[in-house]
C-alpha cells in the first residue's frame, strides 16, 4: 500500500485516522459492489443541432497563462511542478465528475478513465493553468541530464496544446474526447456507454468549432489528432516530470479516488 506523499496533504480534509486506499474503498458507498437490483436507464445527452453554440463554462483560459510562478516560495523547481500539478489534477478531477458527457458512467468507470489517462488530461489543463509550467521548465537553473530530454517531450506537449487557444468549452470537450476510450476492467454498461458519448463529445466539438472558428473548417480534425499525440506521449515521463510521487499507478488510482469523494 503506497503512503500519502505529503505534497498532497493540503487538498485533503483532515481526519481522525490517516487513509489508506483499503479503508477508503471500504467506506465509500460509490466504490462498493454494484446492488443487484437492475440499475435505471443511463442519461445520455442529446445530440447537439448543426452549429450549437455552448454557453462558455467558467474554466481557466488562456488568457491566464501569462501568470508566472515565484520559485522562490519553494525549495526547489520539482517541489513546484509536483505542486502545480497537484492543483490541476484535483481540477479536472472535479471538471470530469460535472461533465455533463461523463456523468453518464458509474462512478467506478469513471475512476477507471482517469487512472488510465490522467497524464494526457493533465498537459492539456496544465497548457491554460494561471501558474505557468512551461516556463518554469524552461528556467530549470539546474537541470537533471538524464530527464532533459523527457522535460523536453513535455515542453513540447504544453506549447502544442497552447498554439490552439483552446476556449473553455474546447477544453471541456476535448476531456471528454481524450477520457472516452474503452479500457479493460470496465463495467458492461461502461463499455456499452463509452462509444454512444465519444461520438457525441465529437460531435459537440465540430459543432462548437464550427460556431466559433468558421473560418477554421479543419480546427475540429487538428484538435483530434492533438489528443491522439498526448495519448502517444508515454505516461511514465509526464509522472516523472510533473508529479513524480505518482509514479506507481496504485498510487495515483488512490489520489484520483480521494479526489473523487472529496471534490
Amino acid at each position: 500500500m503506497p503512503e500519502v506523499p505529503s505534497v498532497f496533504t493540503s487538498h485533503w480534509c483532515s481526519l481522525e485516522k490517516p487513509w489508506s486506499l483499503a479503508s477508503l474503498l471500504a467506506s465509500n458507498p460509490l466504490l462498493a459492489t454494484a446492488p443487484s437490483v437492475p440499475l435505471p436507464p443511463p442519461f445520455l445527452p442529446p445530440r447537439p443541432p448543426p452549429h450549437l453554440c455552448l454557453p462558455p463554462l467558467k474554466l481557466h483560459t488562456s488568457a491566464f497563462s501569462t501568470v508566472r510562478p515565484n520559485p522562490h516560495q519553494f525549495a526547489n523547481s520539482n517541489q513546484l511542478r509536483e505542486e502545480i500539478g497537484v492543483q490541476v489534477l484535483g481540477w479536472l478531477v472535479r471538471q470530469a465528475r460535472t461533465s455533463p458527457f461523463l456523468t453518464p458512467l458509474l462512478h467506478n468507470d469513471l475512476l477507471l478513465l482517469l487512472t488510465r489517462a490522467w497524464p494526457q488530461l493533465l498537459l492539456l489543463h496544465a497548457a491554460y493553468w494561471p501558474l505557468d509550467l512551461l516556463l518554469l521548465l524552461q528556467n530549470e537553473t539546474k537541470p537533471d541530464m538524464y530527464k532533459s530530454e523527457e522535460a523536453g517531450q513535455v515542453s513540447a506537449a504544453l506549447r502544442m496544446c497552447r498554439q490552439y487557444s483552446l476556449d473553455s468549452t474546447e477544453l471541456m470537450l476535448l476531456s471528454a474526447v481524450i477520457l472516452l476510450r474503452s479500457q479493460p476492467g470496465l463495467s458492461t454498461e461502461g463499455m456499452l456507454l463509452i462509444s454512444a458519448l465519444q461520438e457525441r463529445a465529437q460531435a459537440t466539438l465540430g459543432s462548437h468549432t464550427a460556431s466559433v472558428c468558421p473560418s477554421d473548417p479543419l480546427r475540429p480534425s487538428n484538435l483530434l489528432l492533438l489528443v491522439a499525440s498526448l495519448h502517444c506521449l508515454p505516461q511514465q515521463v509526464v509522472t516523472n516530470i510533473l508529479i513524480p510521487s505518482l509514479a506507481s499507478p496504485q498510487a495515483a488510482s488512490f489520489v484520483i479516488a480521494t479526489f473523487l469523494s472529496t471534490s
